[in-house]
């Protein structure tokens, strides 16, 4: 249960920021309570989807192992449950995480191939639910279009093994 809740917790603010390179020695799981948390922060705000060499496909790492370690209701109980809520959360906050991520973007020491601007834009996008211009989607309808992406055998094969 506490790997799941917290995978689920993970892949939410990871899709919301756009963390890429979720291979296993970039996710750390605690001894004692099999708890997840995302380390090495360096491939944020969608880097990964424009990368020359492998880039992912998915908006987190749900491979068949990592699905499996899930709860009996696998990815439509408790991890979606979590991950709806986590979403909502953050649709809740949206004004104060924009903010809090404006200082991570225009930090001059951080080399990014997009615009500020751009990625403000896709975040936004992301809390909103929009999946294009004219449709957005209801956060439930969005984690499960999120869970088809992320566990999609097509996607997760064109990714770096690493």
């Amino acid at each position: 249960i506490n790997y799941t809740i917290s995978y689920a917790s993970a892949c939410a603010y990871g899709y919301i920021i756009g963390l890429g390179d979720r291979h296993p020695q970039n996710i750390l799981m605690i001894k004692n309570s099999a708890k997840l948390l995302n380390i090495d922060f360096g491939d944020c705000f969608d880097v990964t989807l424009t990368r020359d060499n492998y880039p992912e496909k998915v908006p987190f790492r749900l491979t068949r192992i990592m699905e499996n370690a899930l709860d009996a209701s696998k990815t439509q109980g408790s991890f979606k449950s979590n991950m709806v809520s986590m979403i909502n959360i953050m649709k809740k906050n949206k004004e104060q995480i924009l903010e809090l991520l404006e200082i991570f973007i225009y930090d001059p020491l951080i080399s990014l191939k997009i615009k500020g601007e751009e990625i403000i834009e896709q975040i936004k996008n992301k809390l909103e639910g929009k999946i294009s211009d004219k449709q957005s989607l209801v956060t439930e309808d969005q984690v499960d279009l999120l869970i088809t992406q992320a566990s999609d055998v097509k996607n997760l094969v064109s990714m770096y093994k690493g």
